[in-house]
């Protein structure tokens, strides 16, 4: 929602509808914002891969295998801190596949 200091949230779809252009342009335009958001996702998704391999190789195993086994005994603050990093981007990949699986849903039923 866009938010001004003293106007009430109008909603994108709020302002389409005020908008005096084609029913088959408001689907366009929200259909091209949704492409343009999936392939944004898309490329979100390969940085954190990429990333998430470059830790998993820093580290000397896959995530999974290091959560089920632990960090070696001696393992430096360094160490614990890239795992806490590889941690966290596991979880964002997580809710960004979520999020690009909810916006194919929606882009397919256009």
């Amino acid at each position: 929602m866009i938010t001004s200091n003293s106007k009430t949230e109008i909603s994108i779809i709020e302002k389409l509808n005020q908008l005096n252009i084609p029913q088959h342009e408001k689907d366009l335009i929200i259909e091209n914002g949704l492409r343009y958001r999936i392939l944004e996702s898309e490329n979100e998704l390969k940085k954190i891969m990429s990333e998430i391999a470059r830790l998993e190789k820093k580290l000397g195993n896959r995530f999974e295998e290091l959560e089920r086994i632990g960090l070696p005994d001696n393992a430096d603050y360094k160490l614990h801190e890239n795992f806490m990093d590889l941690k966290a981007l596991v979880y964002e990949r997580l809710e960004l596949k979520k999020r690009i699986e909810t916006l194919k849903q929606l882009f397919e039923m256009e």
